[in-house]
């Protein structure tokens, strides 16, 4: 790798036969999974109507930053097996972590939206899918999400997602 050489150009350069063009064809044969999103809210303490249902949820910022490949806006993706309002409100508004007070202070406004599940375990799989989804654009987590959670997926997808990371 060159210095200072984006690391999309790096791995274009140095594509092999096996590993490069595999890994091109698995990113494009991807598929985003469609969750029923909300719209976008102001991460604010009041009340809009948030459901007591378990579910997903992604906090953004409002400007776009680097990421290994692209740019995105969203600074963590997370889920709750219980109350997305409980989660979102008294977690999250009232205890923000490390990296929203950071961009709070730094004067960055924060957004989120969230998508219901019909128990707390399919949350667990959906936010384990779209982190999957959010990997494969991007080659890396959002900055609040610390590890990938495997153990939420299904055998067979958590195998297919890290042969994908070795290859």
């Amino acid at each position: 790798m060159l210095f200072g050489e984006p690391l999309e150009q790096n791995c274009r350069r140095n594509r092999t036969k096996d590993t490069g063009l595999n890994m091109r064809r698995h990113l494009e044969g991807t598929r985003m999974h469609e969750f029923h999103w909300s719209e976008w809210y102001p991460l604010s303490p009041r009340d809009i109507g948030i459901p007591d249902e378990p579910g997903i949820y992604e906090i953004r910022t409002d400007y776009e930053f680097g990421r290994l490949r692209g740019s995105s806006r969203v600074v963590y993706i997370g889920s709750t097996m219980n109350s997305l309002k409980q989660r979102l409100v008294h977690q999250r508004i009232k205890e923000p972590s490390r990296t929203e007070k950071l961009l709070r202070k730094a004067g960055h406004a924060l957004e989120f939206r969230f998508a219901t599940a019909t128990d707390g375990e399919t949350a667990k799989r959906m936010e384990a899918q779209r982190l999957m989804d959010y990997e494969r654009e991007h080659w890396e987590l959002p900055p609040g999400n610390g590890v990938m959670p495997y153990t939420r997926l299904p055998e067979q997808e958590r195998q297919e997602y890290i042969r994908w990371i070795d290859n």
